[in-house]
């Protein structure tokens, strides 16, 4: 168990002025507690993948546009960490 942020996703990020890949802060830390870091990992990816969703693209449905997206980020988003994990 690890302190972790309970709620995390996107809109509780900031990142550094110069480079959006680092995160800069963290806000709202009320739900902060013990627990599984894959726990804010998961919030975070189905925060996103809820966000894709409900991007429609001009002249399309949300749904519609989103499925081929929701998968590269999917792939993106949990390839790095899983084969970190599984690696010897």
């Amino acid at each position: 168990r690890r302190t972790i942020h309970g709620d995390l996703h996107v809109g509780q990020l900031f990142v550094e002025a110069d480079d959006a890949s680092a995160v800069a802060s963290v806000i709202d830390i009320d739900t902060a507690g013990l627990g599984d870091p894959a726990d804010d990992e998961a919030a975070l990816i189905a925060h996103l993948v809820a966000s894709i969703a409900l991007a429609p693209l001009p002249g399309s449905t949300p749904a519609c546009a989103a499925r081929p997206v929701i998968g590269v980020a999917l792939w993106v988003l949990v390839r790095p960490r899983t084969v970190e994990r599984l690696a010897p």
